[in-house]
């Protein structure tokens, strides 16, 4: 089971050239994605891109461990109409 929409997960961070706001996905950082800021045009790049996206996958991969552990125990109770 893998917790799919994470790498979707949206950002909101101000430019830092103009302080617009600007949309970035999770997904961008981990693709090391140059960002356009849609206020001002200016090309950013997250710093630390591949430290952060090694982080947020090791954080995504134990979460993802612990709710399939969560559902083992999820215990089911029989009815009729």
């Amino acid at each position: 089971m893998e917790i799919s929409g994470i790498s979707n997960y949206i950002l909101d961070k101000k430019c830092p050239n103009c302080d617009g706001q600007t949309r970035i996905s999770l997904n961008d950082i981990i693709e090391e994605r140059i960002i356009i800021c849609p206020t001002c045009h200016t090309e950013m790049r997250p710093v630390n891109a591949e430290k952060i996206a090694k982080e947020a996958k090791q954080k995504i991969d134990t979460i993802t461990r612990e709710v399939q552990e969560l559902l083992k125990n999820i215990k089911l109770e029989a009815y009729r109409h």
